[in-house]
């Protein structure tokens, strides 16, 4: 088998020399953590199963610039400049015409590059967030349950004044990047992480889409054996997430208002956390640590007594939720209608309520009530077994179908 890497500035292109070429675009780089992660256990399958494939994808920004635009608070600016530039070299490259091509995240490719894409090629989609319905990727408003409404009424962000998220784009191309797709749907298999990520799409795109539910993987590393940590790193709840309003970090600290009693930790520094809640409280009996995996935060999400992952938005699979479990076991969630952790049984997750006040006493009667916690940590552990059995075969299942 003869592999040929092909390096560009922005992207990077790699071509396995067989029969029947798969252009694969994305928008994260492979091999990275969370969904860039599953990019690379997708090429892995087409290689193993012997399917030609270039790839063509963008590198995220590393090294000595970015870490110098972080303590100038520039960082958002740089990556802006960097997509761009990336983008302008992809757009001068000619184009794919009648080809099967699959597209992981196109607000990173360039709404511009996806659309001829669309237009031009059998096309799978694979979808990572609410991008195609919601310009903030994160469909949620703070303050408020999971919003929907852009899907009936294209014009309803305007009114809310909502945000490009995470990659600033022109609203007259993301207006036309949506209709291209509707325009298209003939030629456009979509390829979802779970049922609700389903519903929703229809509602937005019509009920005869074509859909593959595939699900997400992620790379769960092996569990060491969890030593015990000192008085100070035990805690009883961990915010697991990343930092962000729709991610639940709010409600998190919410909670821990309520109760007092208990020891929380959020993985981030103050200063980090202000950056996101200006007016961020002095909670004595919350502790704010800046933390790695390796430094620190793999023991902490092994040995405390409940994790919690509160995403406020139609969150599909997402990593720290699969992590969480892996790790720990023990895992609260806040479910929404739409949510990938709504389809789950209630027995798998707690699953508190939005309200602070009546999920901080959820939490508590599960540390009171003797072996509840170990409860959740059998019944999720086997959840996720078969979980993760059931992703493989479906992905695998569909390369056999569509590109063999």
């Amino acid at each position: 088998m003869e592999t040929i890497f092909q390096l560009r500035k922005g992207f990077k292109g790699i071509s396995i020399v067989m029969k029947n070429l798969i252009y694969v675009y994305s928008g994260i780089q492979p091999g990275k953590k969370g969904a860039g992660n599953f990019v690379s256990y997708f090429l892995g399958q087409l290689q193993a199963k012997r399917i030609e494939y270039k790839l063509i994808s963008y590198h995220t920004p590393e090294g000595f610039l970015v870490k110098l635009a972080k303590r100038l608070g520039a960082i958002a600016a740089l990556k802006q400049m960097y997509y761009l530039l990336a983008q302008n070299i992809s757009k001068s490259k000619n184009r794919t015409k009648g080809e099967k091509v699959v597209l992981f995240h196109p607000q990173s490719i360039g709404l511009d590059i996806c659309i001829e894409i669309i237009k031009s090629n059998q096309v799978y989609l694979y979808v990572l967030d609410n991008f195609l319905f919601c310009k903030k990727s994160y469909n949620y408003l703070e303050g408020t349950k999971p919003c929907v409404l852009c899907i009936n009424d294209s014009e309803a962000h305007k009114k809310i004044g909502c945000k490009f998220f995470p990659n600033p784009q022109e609203q007259d191309l993301y207006d036309l990047f949506l209709q291209t797709i509707q325009r298209n749907l003939s030629s456009i298999h979509f390829l979802i992480q779970n049922k609700n990520q389903g519903l929703l799409l229809k509602k937005k795109f019509g009920p005869s889409i074509s859909l593959n539910e595939v699900g997400m993987l992620i790379d769960l590393e092996e569990k060491k054996e969890v030593t015990e940590p000192d008085a100070e790193q035990q805690y009883d709840f961990l915010y697991h997430n990343t930092l962000s309003g729709a991610k639940g970090l709010n409600f998190f600290l919410d909670v821990a208002k309520v109760l007092k009693e208990y020891r929380f930790v959020v993985p981030y520094s103050k200063s980090e956390v202000r950056k996101v809640i200006p007016d961020l409280e002095d909670l004595k009996n919350v502790k704010f640590l800046s933390l790695t995996w390796e430094s620190g935060l793999s023991l902490i999400l092994e040995s405390c007594k409940v994790v919690i992952n509160p995403s406020l938005w139609s969150s599909p699979v997402e990593g720290a939720l699969l992590k969480s479990i892996h790790h720990n076991g023990c895992v609260a969630v806040v479910p929404s209608e739409y949510s990938f952790s709504a389809e789950l049984p209630s027995d798998v997750l707690i699953k508190l309520s939005t309200s602070p006040a009546e999920a901080a006493q959820m939490l508590k009667e599960v540390l009171e009530k003797e072996g509840m916690t170990n409860s959740y940590r059998i019944k999720s552990k086997s959840w996720l077994d078969i979980y993760m059995k059931k992703v493989e075969s479906s992905l695998q299942s569909f390369i056999e179908e569509e590109f063999i």
